[in-house]
């Protein structure tokens, strides 16, 4: 039996994996030909046909913000996507469902997952070349679980001193900047705070892009108890030194034991 023998998983929407798509309703009442060829031939969905073959169950689809346009997981189709945490709040997004039920213990994985462990896994199984995507690099991506216990002393940590942290809640700032001063450095990381590029321009040109295209489709925890989220990103095609990074601090942290009360 393979390690992901028997896993429970899911996809959010826009994995397809039947014909109504990215959580709204006008794909699948007038499909195209791109969603009939999904319905048509199930491993047209790569990610979720990798993990079937591995021996993982597939539970369904998942909500999510209505073409993945969004950070809170309204929909107006399907409803919103509740936080398990604390109901009447957001669960992040666009892939909102995805995160609402790994963190509830729905199922282990969702192209997200609860632990770097669990997320190595899932790399380890759907990572590698599609040659249905012509965007698709055909670079490996080289994973050994062991690298996951090599420590982090010597590695270089940046949080951003500018934009990063514009806006943002203060307990979220203090959560993040505990996170990479008491835990990563901690374990040895160099933390730097480097200075970034105004990402505004860029912001505002991605916007109008993806809104003009959906447009034409459509025609650590807080004081109450919610987890809070860290976002570790390296180098391309460098998964392994994120996955080293993230499993280190997650130790440190010790937070993946606690579980949301359900109702």
């Amino acid at each position: 039996m393979g390690d992901t023998e028997r896993i429970p998983t899911a996809a959010a929407e826009l994995a397809a994996t039947i014909a109504q798509l990215a959580g709204g309703l006008a794909l699948a009442e007038e499909p195209s030909g791109f969603v009939a060829a999904l319905e048509s031939d199930p491993d047209a969905r790569t990610a979720v046909a990798r993990l079937r073959e591995a021996g993982a169950v597939t539970l369904g689809k998942l909500n999510m913000t209505e073409l993945a346009l969004g950070p809170f997981g309204d929909n107006a189709h399907h409803g919103d996507v509740q936080n398990p945490w604390k109901r009447g709040h957001v669960a992040g997004g666009s892939s909102s469902g995805s995160a609402a039920a790994v963190a509830a213990g729905f199922v282990a994985g969702a192209m997200l997952a609860r632990t770097v462990t669990d997320a190595a896994l899932l790399l380890g199984v759907i990572a590698g070349h599609d040659p249905r995507d012509a965007t698709s690099s055909r670079r490996g991506v080289p994973y050994d679980e062991r690298v996951l216990q090599t420590p982090i002393e010597g590695l270089r940590v940046g949080i951003a001193e500018n934009y990063y942290v514009d806006g943002l809640d203060p307990e979220m700032e203090a959560g993040v900047r505990a996170a990479a001063a008491h835990a990563l450095a901690g374990l040895g990381a160099e933390v730097a705070p480097p200075r970034v590029p105004d990402p505004g321009p860029l912001i505002e040109v991605c916007n109008v892009i993806t809104r003009s295209e959906s447009s034409a489709i459509h025609a650590a925890p807080v004081r109450d108890g919610r987890p809070l989220a860290v976002q570790l990103v390296g180098r391309p095609f460098d998964e392994a030194t994120a996955l080293r990074l993230g499993h280190a601090y997650e130790q440190a942290a010790g937070w993946t034991s606690r579980r949301p009360a359900l109702a």
